[in-house]
Parts: C-alpha cells; structure tokens; sequence
C-alpha cells in the first residue's frame, strides 16, 4: 500500500506540473500540447493515475451469480483480484500530490493562483451554480468524455511502442481544447486558486468531474476487452 501510494502521490505531481506549464502558456493550444507531459511522465516512469485505472476497476472480488459472471463476461476482465481499493488510494494519493504542489507553487510562482482563478472563472454557471441540475449532469458529462478519452491515452500508449505516446498527446490535448474535465488536472487547478466565497462550489464540481471521469472511463472498457492491469 506505501508503494502504491508514493506512485499515485507522484502522479498527482506530474499531472501539477503539467498543468502548471498549461497555466504559464498565454497560447493555450500550444498550453493543451504542453500539457501531456504530465500524463507521458506518468507513463514513462510508471506512476499511478486516477483516470488510467477508472476503466479497469472491478466492484466484486469474484463472481458467483450468473449476472456477475455475464457482468465480467462484457467487461473482457478474466483478473478478478480487487481493484476498488487500488482505485481510491490512486484518487487519494493524486489529489495529495496536487494539494502539494499547489503550497509549493503559491509561493514560488503567485502569478499561477491569478491564472488558476480565471482559469476557473471562466467555467461560468457551471461552476457558480454548479448544484442546479442542469449543470450537475453538465459537469458529469464533461467528465465522462473525459474519461474516454484518457482511456484511450494510457491504453493506447500501452498498446503501441511506435505511435502510443502520439496517442497519448493528442487525446490529452483534446480533452484541454474541447473543454472536457479532468478531475486531477482540475484538482491542481482548485488548490492553486482562491476562489473567494465559492469554496463548496468548486469542491462539488470536483465530485462531481471525478464521478464523470469513472463512468467514462467504465463504458469505454466495454468496447475494449483486455486483461486488466495487476496490482500488488
């Protein structure tokens, strides 16, 4: 657990650093391509991530009825070894790492917390009244195409020696270029902001794109069925 709690709060540092350089960029599609070296970070020294892992997580150890067995059958999973806990200490460990790095990144660069309040600003209604209805579901699915997309960053970059990283950095710029929410990204982005008396408001929206990045990261695993990642 130590061990996969050092690489989930590394992770959280890579995806700060990232998102610290997207903040520096004033071209922010320059910003978005910078941005992936967050998630390359992770892959190349083979760190922990929420949203790598939201498509491969099981939510029984093993199946015994017929519908969980049908259930797993869809899913391609053939590894029943649990993997709800390796998901929260990833989630916990990530946000760490960007609760760390937003201290760090305050004082050293206090130009950053201006960017990340208007980064944040400029989310609108979604944010600012984030608990009505129509922005809830909003919010969510914003996060869950999201989640498709980083599916396909880390399981693509898995897949193909040659072009993986060419998919890894054209998914994370597309999810940055068409507004979609990455709740580790938005995370880092939260705890370098102030955000005056909107505090709740952004701790929901981040509940809620965390919850956006799991549902889509579980709908593409049904279109890709492959063994599931072991962890110690």
């Amino acid at each position: 657990m130590c061990d996969m709690l050092r690489k989930s709060i590394a992770g959280g540092i890579m995806i700060s650093l990232g998102g610290a350089a997207y903040l520096s960029i004033p071209d922010k599609t320059l910003g978005a391509f910078v941005f992936s070296l967050g998630l390359l970070s992770i892959l190349i020294f083979e760190k922990l991530l929420f949203t790598g892992l939201t498509g491969h997580v099981r939510w029984f150890s093993s199946p015994t009825r017929s519908s969980e067995i049908m259930l797993m059958s869809l899913l391609g999973v053939t590894d029943y070894t649990p993997s709800k806990r390796t998901l929260f200490i990833t989630l916990i460990g990530n946000l760490a790492g960007c609760q760390l790095m937003g201290w760090v990144l305050r004082i050293a660069n206090p130009e950053l917390t201006i960017k990340a309040d208007e980064l944040l600003l400029s989310r609108g209604a979604r944010l600012l009244e984030v608990f009505q209805t129509s922005y809830i579901f909003k919010n969510i699915a914003l996060g869950f195409m999201c989640g498709i997309l980083m599916y396909i960053a880390v399981d693509g970059y898995k897949k193909s020696k040659v072009c993986g990283w060419l998919v890894t950095i054209m998914c994370v710029a597309s999810f940055i270029l068409c507004g979609f929410e990455h709740s580790i990204a938005d995370a880092f982005y939260i705890d370098m902001s102030t955000f005056g008396d909107h505090q709740c408001h952004k701790y929901f929206f981040l509940f809620l794109v965390i919850v956006g990045n799991l549902l889509g990261g579980q709908f593409m695993a049904l279109f890709n069925k492959t063994d599931p990642p072991k962890f110690k």
